[in-house]
């Protein structure tokens, strides 16, 4: 079933080749050649957001289908440079939820500070912080540092602690270490 409220417009820089909608839909007007226009398959990036491939005179791109549909859809007289999802959900690409917004406005809008706090601390941006065990190969306690910076004030390298507490790596100048 077709929706018949959805609107298509050309593509800047693909007139001819690619059309995108007002609802996040991007197809080919000439599929593999075949002069019939088909829709195009959007990808889902690890970040949320959703991509798709265009090609011109053999040379393809990847391009953000938001922003697709806010270049097409959206006008931008103060040149703002990026482009919100009002609901917060990358994926939802219809031209209703989207805003063109300053980059300070995006990473603060709604939930924005709030998820990148949460993201900080799940990072473990805080175990600086924390206590560390050194210990020898063979297990034995040498000391508890009250923090990794300590240990490192004290000729030892903070990243290699902090990889070796995070598993990243197994030991630092032969020793173990652990948050304790």
């Amino acid at each position: 079933m077709r929706n018949t409220n959805e609107i298509w417009k050309p593509i800047k820089g693909y007139e001819g080749l690619y059309e995108v909608s007002n609802l996040g839909n991007v197809k080919s007007l000439n599929y593999s050649h075949t002069g019939k226009p088909k829709l195009l398959k959007l990808c889902k990036l690890k970040n949320g957001y959703l991509m798709v491939q265009l090609s011109k005179n053999s040379v393809t791109e990847k391009r953000l289908v938001h922003r697709l549909v806010a270049q097409a859809f959206l006008p931008n007289p103060d040149n703002l440079p990026e482009v919100n999802h009002k609901s917060e959900i990358k994926s939802q690409n219809n031209v209703e939820n989207l805003e063109w917004c300053s980059s300070s406005y995006n990473h603060s809008y709604g939930t924005g500070t709030k998820r990148m706090v949460a993201k900080r601390n799940n990072n473990n941006c805080n175990n600086a912080e924390k206590p560390v065990k050194q210990i020898t190969l063979n297990g034995t306690l040498v000391t508890i540092w009250p923090n990794i910076n300590e240990a490192g004030r004290n000729g030892f390298n903070i990243g290699c602690i902090s990889m070796c507490c995070n598993g990243k790596r197994n030991s630092h100048k032969g020793y173990l270490w652990e948050f304790a």
